[in-house]
């Protein structure tokens, strides 16, 4: 991992609040914090006081110059490699990126949707996540908030697509998804080469935030069930943040 790069300030990494042990909850947010941390980029983190003041009205967002927001941590991925001179994919050969994008698309864009399903629409994820998500807000804003963006986050699941399958279904795609992860890691440390990649900070935040989840769950016992998988989320996450 390369050092802190002295010479810089450092720079503001918009990221919502952390919970169970974890840095941020959002999965997005923590590979911000992963990829900035393996970079060695000095950074500040903003959780935000209300809604995210972004164009998206999401998060993360990096404040590399004040007032100015690169939103989206795939964006905060290329201003790693266009204004710092940092690839954390350097040396991966033209096949290996390729799998790397796939994998990507398959943890950020599926099972990602299974992470939402579990803390959102089922009613014991949602019991157990709101107080984590919203417990920090004033006691109206906490109540209601959670109330609000229900709603709106069953439409998004249910327009991706595994809101509309059987409970059955789902836990049929994302065996699938797990099982690939586990398979291209197998024994190794980390999912390409001998050092944490972008890939690795992609599936320790996916991966660590359901396995710190504090109840069991369908999405955390399948998790759970892949010891390789898990193990990589610990390692990384020691790497990273317990030095």
């Amino acid at each position: 991992m390369k050092p802190p790069q002295a010479d810089r300030p450092p720079v503001v990494l918009h990221s919502f609040q952390g919970g169970w042990g974890l840095r941020s909850l959002s999965p997005f947010c923590l590979k911000a914090e992963a990829m900035l941390t393996l970079a060695g980029v000095a950074f500040t983190v903003q959780p935000p006081s209300g809604p995210p003041k972004t164009r998206t009205g999401k998060l993360p967002a990096l404040e590399a110059t004040p007032g100015t927001l690169i939103e989206g941590s795939d964006a905060i991925a290329d201003w790693l490699r266009d204004t710092r001179g940092i690839d954390l994919d350097q040396g991966m050969s033209a096949a290996e990126r390729a799998t790397a994008l796939l994998l990507r698309r398959t943890i950020e864009e599926h099972l990602y949707f299974h992470l939402v399903s579990a803390r959102w629409i089922d009613d014991a994820g949602y019991r157990m996540a709101m107080p984590a998500y919203f417990g920090h807000l004033p006691p109206v804003v906490r109540d209601l908030a959670p109330l609000m963006l229900r709603g709106g986050v069953k439409k998004s699941v249910r327009g991706q697509g595994i809101g509309r399958m059987t409970s059955a279904r789902q836990h049929v795609r994302l065996n699938e998804d797990l099982d690939a992860l586990s398979t291209l890691l197998g024994d190794r440390d980390w999912f390409f080469g001998d050092r944490p990649t972008t890939t690795d900070a992609i599936a320790y935040a996916f991966i660590g935030n359901v396995d710190a989840q504090p109840e069991p769950s369908v999405l955390r016992d399948a998790v759970r069930a892949r010891a390789n998988l898990t193990g990589h989320a610990q390692r990384l996450g020691a790497l990273l943040f317990d030095a």
